[in-house]
């Protein structure tokens, strides 16, 4: 007996597949050979065949081939049944990993027995073997032979025995055979490790600013993430970091967003999508005038991600017209210089530091 399968072939989504709100579809034919199959999340149909031998079997054996196809997301159809050599099975896989292969032949023979008892005695209500009958001592006690017949338990036929004072003439009634079945059973297993791998096709995270990202402080800029590609799922979130130390902020499909996200509507057909939701922010120069914003877009399912960011900035103080400003020295001191500036109503005092220096 010997229990073997190979892989006979596969089809898989391609290789640039990406979620696109529906089930992708199986169109390309997966890479596979004998003994491996490679194939794109999040669909891989990958199809075995048995090769084993069981023998020389009966019309009382059977053989029994479970499938264990190592799909450890999967339980409800991790497993099959197969009674025979030509049968071919498939399993989806749908999550990306590698997987093991397992294919366990157990086979039941079903053997007869028989087993010689020589009866010794004749008593009341004696079975002799399976001829089964009551005796009563009367019809035995006679000074000639007295001839008995009686049928088996299966009605089969009659026997004849012939009796003497009190003892079996018949010798063969003496020895019964008594039959019997017993199974026998063989299991043998074979596992192949690292026989399918299923890879994921990874997201693309893409921010883009819409309108001017510089100009005069403060600035409203508005940043969307809608040219995001998903991989073999859909989005599962995007992480925002708004690039003035303010935070991380998250989109995610379970929760609405806060008031600085608006709703571009990019992907009707999956209003929960978070590459529907723009941030419109507004930066103003603090300590630096240029500023970072980035997102980090996660795939449902397997969290893998990808990182994109924008520049904005740099920002600029309004221009002031140096015909409308008036410079005034207000104080002098040992250390400092006070100096004022009139723009139009206004006044801004400037503290300057002066050091001293001996020549």
């Amino acid at each position: 007996m010997t229990t073997d399968f190979i892989v006979k072939t596969g089809t898989t989504v391609k290789n640039n597949a990406r979620w696109n709100g529906i089930f992708p579809v199986l169109s390309a034919g997966a890479y596979s050979t004998s003994t491996y199959i490679f194939g794109h999340a999040p669909a891989l149909s990958a199809v075995f065949a048995n090769i084993s031998d069981s023998g020389t079997l009966t019309s009382m054996d059977s053989v029994l081939y479970t499938w264990d196809f190592g799909d450890y997301y999967n339980q409800s159809t991790n497993t099959a049944y197969t009674t025979s050599i030509n049968d071919v099975v498939s399993h989806i896989y749908m999550m990306p990993g590698t997987y093991n292969v397992t294919l366990t032949q157990n086979k039941n023979s079903t053997i007869q027995t028989t087993t010689t008892v020589t009866n010794t005695s004749v008593n009341t209500n004696n079975c002799f073997g399976k001829y089964c009958q009551y005796w009563y001592w009367g019809n035995l006690q006679s000074s000639s032979i007295n001839f008995l017949t009686w049928k088996d338990a299966s009605t089969q036929g009659s026997k004849t025995a012939t009796w003497g004072n009190s003892k079996i003439v018949d010798s063969n009634c003496n020895n019964t055979v008594l039959s019997g079945y017993y199974i026998s059973s063989t299991t043998q297993s074979t596992i192949k490790t690292g026989i399918v791998t299923l890879d994921e096709v990874l997201p693309v995270a893409i921010l883009k600013t819409v309108g001017n990202s510089y100009g005069q402080t403060p600035l409203t800029v508005t940043i969307s993430p809608y040219e995001t590609l998903c991989g073999s799922y859909p989005l599962d979130r995007i992480d925002w970091n708004i690039g003035d130390g303010s935070g991380v902020q998250t989109v995610s499909r379970y929760s609405a967003p806060t008031s600085i996200f608006t709703y571009n509507g990019e992907f009707p057909s999956d209003v929960n999508d978070p590459r529907n939701y723009d941030l419109t922010y507004t930066y103003q120069i603090s300590s630096y005038n240029v500023f970072y914003p980035s997102i980090t877009a996660y795939s449902m399912n397997t969290d893998t991600f990808d990182v994109s960011n924008v520049v904005v900035g740099p920002l600029s103080y309004p221009s002031i017209s140096s015909t409308s400003v008036n410079l005034l020295r207000v104080r002098n001191s040992k250390n400092f210089i006070t100096y004022g500036f009139q723009v139009g109503d206004n006044i801004s005092l400037v503290k300057v530091e002066v050091t001293p220096f001996q020549l």
